[in-house]
């Protein structure tokens, strides 16, 4: 600052808040109605980009705050579209936490392949099937290792088997499987 420190410290405390009163003089005086510009902005999201409600509703308050800033204040600026934050915009599947959940335990089985094979020099996981898609993974270790990483089977399980990625038993979601000659109650997992 050096010598205008003072100066510059006086004008914003003059003019502290100004912004926020014309913008709310704009309302006021202009009549917006705010609840249709919304809904208009929500509309237009929701029909252009797979998202959420949720999503949907932060991005069109962006988008309307955008815009009445740039009607009250900012008025040389063009405010920002739904195509420039598209981008930024999570997906269905981005948020479905039983999407995230099932790639991880995907990559988590790929990592640990060597944990379903039987091998004798590795803690055994479960098993694969022959044919590579099915494994019945010991339950304890799966739910283990999903809380590890944010994660919980029984927040997801519902989703998985109505997807079929896992098998709803009579009694529940883990059948008791022998895992190379052991009895371990096991979740049966298909991979895509």
């Amino acid at each position: 600052f050096g010598r205008q420190g003072n100066a510059i410290v006086s004008f914003i405390s003059d003019h502290y808040g100004t912004a926020g009163v014309k913008f709310i003089e704009y309302i006021q005086n202009n009549h917006v109605d705010i609840q249709s510009m919304y809904r208009e902005i929500n509309g237009e999201i929701l029909n252009s980009v797979d998202t959420t409600d949720k999503q949907a509703l932060a991005a069109s308050l962006i988008l309307l705050a955008d815009k009445l800033a740039c009607d009250s204040i900012f008025i040389s600026e063009t405010p920002l579209s739904v195509q420039d934050i598209a981008p930024f915009i999570k997906s269905n599947d981005e948020t479905d936490v039983s999407v995230r959940a099932y790639d991880w335990v995907c990559s988590w089985i790929a990592m640990n392949e060597n944990r379903f094979n039987g091998n004798s020099y590795a803690e055994t996981w479960g098993k694969l099937s022959p044919d590579g898609k099915t494994l019945y993974i010991i339950a304890s270790k799966l739910k283990s290792a999903m809380k590890a990483e944010g994660f919980n089977f029984d927040a997801v399980k519902k989703k998985w088997g109505d997807r079929n990625l896992i098998t709803k038993f009579p009694k529940g979601y883990t059948t008791n499987v022998s895992i190379y000659g052991n009895k371990a109650y096991c979740v049966e997992f298909f991979r895509n």
